[in-house]
């Protein structure tokens, strides 16, 4: 790579950033932050390659895929809170398939504009997901989840086993850098 002026001048911000990066990392990080921040990127990975699959590969610009990821999540979560998170997983699958034939229906059957079931489901969602709650946030405090479930099953070692999953998942190539034509195969 040769340094010419050009090339020192597009290193500045990316230099900027990494030390602001630094400074930021060196005062805030610990074990609980970066749990939480791995925790979010994989539940939102999941979001955004449902996302994904309708607009590129599907060409289809549907919006509930946002309504039906917090419908699963409300489903799931109060399986758990009564105790069952297991259940809960399955019938937030089963929910998730009932809003998305909702959506199909929409846009097959009464000839609606892709975009506007996408609106109209994920708004009618949206009042679902309260009603199935009963109210805007459930705690889980205390409570069993699949992680405490796993925690009990693993013991101690229960976070080596969750990363020997990753490394398992990087290893078959599900990687998220993986090519749609993988991802495709998968769902063959």
């Amino acid at each position: 790579m040769k340094l010419n002026k050009k090339t020192v001048i597009s290193l500045i911000p990316k230099a900027v950033l990494l030390i602001l990066l630094l400074v930021i990392i060196n005062t805030q990080l610990t074990e609980s932050v970066v749990t939480g921040t791995f925790e979010k990127g994989l539940v939102f990975s999941i979001l955004a390659l449902g996302i994904f699959i309708s607009f590129r590969i599907l060409d289809i610009p549907d919006l509930s895929v946002d309504g039906t990821f917090t419908l699963g999540v409300a489903v799931s979560v109060m399986q758990a809170f009564n105790g069952d998170p297991i259940k809960g997983i399955l019938l937030s699958i089963v929910a998730g398939a009932i809003a998305g034939s909702v959506t199909g229906i929409l846009i097959t059957k009464l000839n609606v504009q892709p975009i506007l079931a996408g609106i109209i489901t994920m708004t009618a969602l949206y009042s679902i997901n309260l009603k199935i709650m009963d109210r805007p946030n459930i705690s889980l405090y205390k409570k069993d989840t699949i992680f405490t479930m796993a925690q009990k099953y693993f013991g101690d070692y229960y976070k080596l086993a969750a990363a020997g999953f990753l490394k398992l998942r990087q290893e078959c190539h599900l990687e998220p850098q993986a090519t749609t034509n993988t991802w495709l195969g998968l769902l063959q």
